[in-house]
């Protein structure tokens, strides 16, 4: 009786899942999920144009590589549209200016299975544009590739954005490349007006802006988020080779590396304008801002650093690791490591604060002054409560002045401040060392 009744049940099951399997229809993550008809791209998203309805998932599986114009993803009242498009290794290439694909609000853009997006020269907007309400995820295999961006933004006035542009919706990065654009603004990714960036995985590579954010740009109230990936090799003729934030934005980055980037005048890796940059892990290294200030960091804003490395970054001028010009550096912990610069091998600061409660920063050279940090003279510093800065004699993990192979003496080895008269720090100041810029002599911890 009891095998008599597995066999039926059995049967039964079978017979349940073929149904499901064949027919054009699925449920998944509670929406209802549908194969859509069509030859040909755009047969299939005007199908869904005409078809959509709220709580719908639409799966496109791409046979062949496509051209299409710029299309816009909006139903109007529908709500939770999800389209998912299977690459297949094909490619979708822009036929004419515009976005290739505008997310608006209520719709979700899922992009996996190896497809490549393609842009072209000298067009009007970003590759894929990301209104508020609206959300694209791409994933391993993914590439938003060879887009320039060379008209202003709707709205605004500068040219904002050359693979993606997120302007109130939310960009989240779980794999995949954004390579080879450009743009104005945010040569990779642009994010605005409280659009959200979160980047997992992945790679922004490649990009170029004429003037901010070679990799990304971050502007009004707009809010980037890295906790894994590369962003690398991009460049800006102004600052922020990698990232750019300005205009309030917010950068926080716990994962991932920030490398081999180049901003001409200043922010080799980061440039903060007026905006808040928080550093929890990651690695910010190999940077360099040629012609300026800031090899690893450029900061007007403020930074705050919790964790993380900021290494082998250079400047041509001042602040190999990071160059405070008006803003606040709190280090809390973390490392600032074998930087270079003409002064301030580890950290310049020229007007602004910065302030050490933990961290170490070590290895850093200066040719100048101040291998380990340089202040100047109407700039506040304070240690307290943590941290180390190595001095020359610590032969390991030393801060040194160095020019042309020459040890450098009374140039501040750990710390230099450029004060009437000036004030040294030749030896490690570690964790229960506090240093005052404010104070003269042994009271603000100085050693002349």
């Amino acid at each position: 009786m009891n095998n008599k009744l597995y066999k039926i049940i059995s049967i039964m099951i079978f017979i349940c899942l073929s149904f499901v399997a064949c027919d054009n229809e699925t449920t998944n993550n509670n929406n209802l999920e549908v194969n859509v008809p069509g030859s040909t791209l755009v047969e299939k998203l005007d199908w869904i144009n005409n078809n959509a309805k709220s709580n719908t998932t639409y799966l496109i599986m791409l046979e062949n590589n496509e051209s299409l114009n710029p299309y816009i993803l909006y139903y109007n009242e529908n709500t939770n549209v999800i389209i998912r498009i299977n690459g297949n290794g094909k490619n979708i290439t822009l036929l004419s200016y515009g976005s290739l694909f505008t997310i608006r609000n209520g719709v979700t853009l899922l992009l996996n299975g190896n497809l490549t997006l393609r842009g072209g020269t000298n067009n009007t907007a970003a590759l894929v544009t990301i209104n508020s309400g609206g959300a694209l995820k791409i994933y391993d295999g993914i590439r938003i590739i060879n887009n320039e961006n060379s008209s202003p933004s709707e709205g605004g006035t500068d040219v904002a954005g050359g693979g993606v542009h997120v302007v109130g919706g939310t960009f989240t990065m779980e794999g995949g490349e954004i390579s080879g654009n450009a743009s104005c603004y945010g040569g990779g990714v642009t994010v605005r007006n409280n659009g959200v960036f979160i980047m997992k995985k992945g790679e922004v590579s490649r990009n170029s802006a004429s003037y901010n954010g070679g990799g990304v740009d971050i502007i009004y109230n707009g809010a980037f988020t890295m906790e894994g990936g590369k962003i690398s090799n991009n460049n800006a003729e102004s600052g922020g080779g990698g990232v750019h934030v300005r205009s309030s934005g917010t950068f926080n980055m716990s994962g991932g590396e920030i490398t081999n980037n180049t901003g001409k005048y200043g922010g080799g890796g980061v440039d903060v304008l007026g905006g808040d940059f928080i550093m929890n892990g990651g690695l910010i290294s190999y940077n360099t801002a040629t012609n300026f200030f800031g090899g690893g960091v450029d900061l007007y804003g403020t930074f705050t650093m919790n964790g993380g490395e900021i290494s082998f970054n250079t400047s041509d001028r001042s602040g190999g690791g990071i160059y405070v010009s008006s803003g606040t550096f709190i280090m809390n912990n973390g490392e600032i490591s074998d930087n270079s610069s003409s002064s301030g091998g580890g950290v310049y600061d020229y007007i602004g604060t910065v302030i050490i409660k933990g961290g170490e920063i070590i290895r850093n050279t200066a040719s100048s002054y101040g291998g380990g940090i340089y202040i100047g003279g109407d700039a506040i510093f304070s240690k307290s409560g943590g941290g180390t800065i190595a001095g020359y004699a610590n032969t390991m993990n030393g801060n040194v002045v160095k020019s042309y192979g020459s040890v450098q003496n009374n140039r501040g080895h750990a710390v230099y401040v450029n004060s009437t008269p000036a004030k040294r720090r030749e030896n490690t100041a570690g964790p229960s060392m506090n240093l005052d810029s404010s104070q003269d002599g042994l009271v603000g911890g100085w050693e002349n």
